[in-house]
């Protein structure tokens, strides 16, 4: 007896989820930041004061393009799911 299954990829879930937590850790301390910055000086954050946390603005570019490449794949495998044959 065959039949075709269709794997659900509850890794990818896992994936997107993960990367989602991480950047909105992360957003939150950058919020902070902006926050403590316009208490302080009466103005928002231009790109020249953003250098005390430079490294954590290019690491939330990355979470945006990872969560965004990770919620594509997923999307994909949805729509194309794979086929086992038993």
């Amino acid at each position: 007896m065959s039949c075709t299954c269709y794997t659900f990829r509850p890794e990818l879930l896992a994936e997107q989820n993960r990367t989602r937590g991480e950047k909105k850790k992360l957003r939150r301390v950058l919020r902070e930041f902006e926050d403590d910055f316009l208490a302080r000086t009466g103005r928002k954050v231009a790109k020249e004061d953003r250098a005390p946390r430079d490294a954590e603005y290019q690491e939330y570019k990355v979470r945006i393009s990872n969560n965004d490449l990770a919620h594509t794949t997923y999307r994909q495998a949805k729509m194309f799911p794979l086929k086992l044959s038993k």
